[in-house]
């Protein structure tokens, strides 16, 4: 009961906070609005690539990217988007001035959120991921250091879960765009490490992989992870092009320097 006590006093503090910090309820309020555009591109449906004469098309091209505005653009069942379960805004309460002061005696708590599989875990987490992005950017716009780590137990996870973080980064950025003066020039982006058995370490490996793949276009054997765009929902991977010939739109290949642009 103590314990239950010290959450309801933690939520009753965050809510406080919101109402005597303009910074944190800026923040608060990006962080919704990119929860809102998380769900509405994260639940695109995959825009697939077809060969025509001699160009790849999307298949589906006329298919409207989601406007915020405009729910005649969502896709799936619209009632499901832009809500808070109850355990989930508590989550994200009892932790917003912990990510603001880090004097806060909070930080040395670990919060665990325990809950079935498909009950909602990974928005929770993620919205509170986006509110640390936005109020460190909003007290220092050059502040563009490493602020989430994720870790996962099964490498599996760790690809599945990439996909919803980077449509969330991906709306962090678009809202960073709009709001350069407060939340800074630096980009926010994603990365991922989840060892060379999965995905290539170093350019050099990535290049033999993207070569076997243009050879074979196995797509079970297809290390790049992005399988899909996590904003337009266009597929990412490989695609044939007649007479044992593959292509690989999404992945693009630099050779000055030597890198690889997932676009």
């Amino acid at each position: 009961i103590q314990n239950c006590r010290q959450c309801l006093s933690r939520m009753e503090d965050g809510i406080r906070l919101l109402k005597e910090n303009s910074l944190a309820l800026k923040a608060f309020q990006y962080m919704n609005r990119v929860m809102l555009l998380q769900q509405l591109h994260y639940n695109m449906p995959l825009r697939k690539w077809g060969f025509e004469n001699g160009t790849l098309k999307l298949e589906n091209s006329e298919m409207p990217v989601p406007d915020i505005l405009d729910e005649n653009t969502w896709y799936g069942e619209i009632s499901r988007y832009g809500k808070w379960r109850p355990f989930q805004l508590a989550f994200i309460l009892i932790n917003l001035r912990a990510m603001l002061d880090r004097k806060s005696p909070d930080r040395g708590k670990v919060d665990l959120i325990w809950f079935p599989t498909g009950g909602g875990k990974t928005e929770a987490y993620l919205g509170l991921s986006a509110y640390t992005i936005f109020i460190r950017r909003l007290m220092d716009p050059t502040d563009d250091g490493t602020t989430i780590l994720m870790r996962y137990t099964l490498r599996l996870l760790t690809a599945q879960q990439y996909d919803r973080a980077a449509a969330m980064i991906c709306a962090c950025e678009m809202i960073r765009r709009e709001n350069e003066i407060e939340l800074g020039k630096s980009r926010i982006t994603i990365g991922l490490w989840v060892g060379a058995e999965t995905t290539p370490n170093s350019t050099d490996a990535a290049i033999q992989a993207w070569n076997k793949l243009m050879q074979n276009g196995d797509a079970e054997e297809n290390p790049f992870i992005m399988l899909k765009c996590p904003w337009c929902g266009a597929q990412m991977g490989t695609v044939s092009t007649g007479h044992n010939q593959w292509s690989t739109p999404g992945y693009k290949r630099i050779t000055h320097p030597k890198r690889f642009i997932f676009q």
